[in-house]
């Protein structure tokens, strides 16, 4: 924590949301990063992490933000698809982006950002088609892709709203005439 954006920062001693097991794999350590955080209108605000490894999850945060309850836990991408969450809530509807297919093979890259949304900040996600991206055939609206140019495997994506009220997608992606 800090009492300015430029710091000085204080460690709290404890991760929001503790090393544990995916769903999948007891015994394992499920990838417990890329986190994104958002209120409900009655100001409950959720932490939703996770990554490749385990799928995206999504859990309460305590009032102060600096822990997150295990009990109320909730699976929202299958495992093995997605990572780097990033929610926002527009006209009744909340929606997760979310990076997948293949980030790190340089200009074979698929990496690509997807969305699905949902009526409840616990999910369930849907895309355009109604698909689940909990599903077995998993859903997913493509949001930003690659289109031929220079620019390939776009990803890990956050929006940001300037002064004027235009939102802003931003994203890493891989220079195709210079891909390592």
């Amino acid at each position: 924590t800090a009492p300015t954006p430029a710091g000085p920062w204080t460690d709290s001693g404890t991760p929001a949301v503790e090393p544990h097991a995916p769903d999948c794999c007891p015994g394992d350590k499920r990838w417990t990063f890329d986190p994104s955080i958002i209120a409900d209108d009655a100001g409950q605000r959720y932490i939703y992490y996770g990554s490749y490894f385990g799928g995206i999850s999504v859990r309460k945060l305590s009032a102060d933000g600096l822990t997150s309850d295990p009990a109320s836990q909730t699976l929202i991408t299958i495992a093995n698809r997605y990572e780097g969450a990033f929610v926002l809530k527009r006209a009744g509807f909340y929606y997760l982006f979310a990076s997948a297919t293949d980030c790190c093979r340089g200009p074979l890259t698929g990496y690509s950002v997807f969305v699905g949304r949902s009526a409840s900040p616990l999910g369930p996600f849907v895309d355009a088609e109604g698909v689940s991206l909990l599903a077995g055939r998993v859903g997913g609206t493509t949001v930003l892709s690659m289109n031929g140019n220079r620019w390939v495997g776009p990803g890990h994506n956050a929006i940001v709203t300037d002064l004027a009220g235009q939102d802003w997608i931003l994203y890493h992606a891989i220079d195709r005439d210079d891909p390592y």
